[in-house]
């Protein structure tokens, strides 16, 4: 297996993966760190895999750190930041509101033309580079930028709009 290889081709991928579920550049780092060196150190187990094997089992190894790191910062951390109207809460609320929020992500990326939401997985979920991206589309690099820019207003617009429908819905239950 030639780690280089993978580590040169799939490193942002996998740190990427790592990076939105911490939102924090270090950790994130650290983490995509730790799961290549775990899986390097088990490789003789794993001999037998292919490379998309390999980077199935990178995001595995990845997504539990990540739970790891959770965990550990559940049981010392002295603060925990939450929005507000998360308070009130139940744990089975706040994942209906997470996978609400993701539901609405994926119908407005579905409101974009083919060209902005592949700019949009490039460059914001892939985290590749605005001239990787312009390479891979065959496009400039002020061709990637303007709709790169474009497709987040659009987006934002439309993210915008739904929220004040959700905490008028909200409100209206809270009446009755």
């Amino acid at each position: 297996m030639n780690w280089d290889l993978i580590w040169r081709e799939y490193h942002q991928e996998i740190y990427m993966y790592v990076y939105y579920r911490v939102y924090n550049k270090q950790e994130a780092e650290d983490i995509t760190q730790e799961a290549f060196l775990k899986v390097i150190r088990a490789s003789k187990r794993y001999e037998d895999r292919d490379t998309k094997g390999m980077i199935a089992l990178l995001k595995t190894t990845a997504r539990n750190l990540v739970v790891d790191s959770w965990r550990k910062q559940n049981t010392s951390a002295k603060h925990v930041y939450v929005e507000l109207d998360m308070l009130d809460l139940t744990e089975q609320e706040r994942i209906e509101d997470l996978v609400e929020q993701k539901d609405e992500i994926r119908r407005a990326l579905q409101l974009l033309n083919h060209e902005q939401r592949k700019i949009v997985k490039y460059r914001l979920l892939q985290g590749f580079s605005i001239a990787e991206t312009a390479k891979l589309m065959g496009k400039s690099i002020s061709a990637i930028k303007t709709t790169q820019h474009r497709s987040i207003q659009f987006l934002r617009g439309v993210l915008n709009q739904q929220k004040p429908q959700q905490t008028n819905r909200v409100s209206a239950e809270q009446a009755v």
